[in-house]
């Protein structure tokens, strides 16, 4: 079973097999959170967005914690979106 909190109640039901006593129990285990994104990765989104669009970066634009910030978030992207294989 899967260990992350459930995204929104249907994919709850969904993982308990449709059985709703269960889910609401499990669903209603987790505090709803108002999620900020750290400043960090905000900045590193939007550095990337630029990056992406084609914006002329040269290698002493950014410091070396920034181009690191970018390629950690381009990586963690490409792995999110990567289908996953079936064994």
């Amino acid at each position: 079973m899967n260990s992350l909190p459930p995204e929104s109640w249907e994919e709850c039901l969904e993982r308990h097999g449709g059985n709703e006593n269960e889910a609401r129990a499990i669903f209603e285990r987790y505090p709803k959170k108002n999620y900020q994104p750290d400043m960090r990765f905000i900045f590193a989104y939007d550095m990337l967005e630029l990056r992406e669009s084609g914006f002329p970066f040269d290698k002493n634009d950014l410091t070396i914690e920034q181009w690191y910030y970018l390629k950690w978030l381009k990586d963690a992207i490409i792995i999110f979106h990567t289908p996953k294989q079936k064994t």
